[in-house]
């Protein structure tokens, strides 16, 4: 009974994590500073793409979506300060709908390296 529930487990985990792929965009590193407005821990379009993400937005308005969930501890990162400035690389994530509530979508994401309070 054990193996059947945990084959059972490692199909669902397996199926889970099939339904996203990711391209790295040449590693290029850039940097971007502004306004953060981090969508950690609340249910929002973007955190189907990551878990310590949120918006930058910069002094032209434009905005960014940057992902600490790479850096360590990147999860538990707490950025609470209002203006940061980051430095990383793009990729683009491409996620197929989960039958949960992450539609199918891509979205080109700064995940982040080194960051810093303004």
């Amino acid at each position: 009974m054990k193996n059947i529930l945990f084959f059972a487990v490692a199909v669902v985990v397996g199926f889970a994590f099939s339904s996203t792929k990711t391209k790295t965009n040449d590693h290029t590193h850039v940097h971007a500073e502004g306004k953060y407005d981090s969508k950690k821990g609340v249910m929002h379009n973007i955190s189907c793409y990551g878990v310590n993400i949120g918006y930058l937005t910069n002094a032209a308005g434009e905005k960014t979506v940057v992902c600490f969930d790479r850096m360590e501890n990147g999860n538990d990162l707490n950025v609470s300060c209002e203006h940061i400035k980051v430095e990383g690389y793009y990729e683009e994530i491409i996620k197929e709908a989960d039958g949960g509530s992450c539609v199918s979508g891509k979205l080109n994401v700064l995940f982040v390296e080194t960051w810093s309070c303004l």
